[in-house]
């Protein structure tokens, strides 16, 4: 089970990947989130990525969630 802050992480890079259409950094998520550090940010992704909401894309390194995996895949394909 994802706790709040961890929601608060997928939700927030939701809504960077729907106002850019690529994965968000890590940094660009802590500063989203009004977050200092991003180590607290990758703490959040790693409990994502267990449970399966979250992934690393290959070929940006990038996380990305599940939900946004493949438009994001074509939008970097445009580019």
């Amino acid at each position: 089970p994802v706790s709040f802050k961890n929601q608060a992480v997928e939700d927030a890079m939701v809504a960077l990947c729907e106002k850019h259409l690529c994965p968000p950094t890590v940094r660009q998520i802590a500063e989203f989130m009004g977050l200092k550090s991003a180590n607290a940010v990758m703490n959040h992704l790693k409990v994502l990525v267990r449970e399966g909401r979250v992934e690393q894309m290959e070929e940006t390194r990038s996380y990305v969630p599940v939900a946004w995996k493949d438009k994001v895949r074509m939008a970097l394909k445009k580019d």
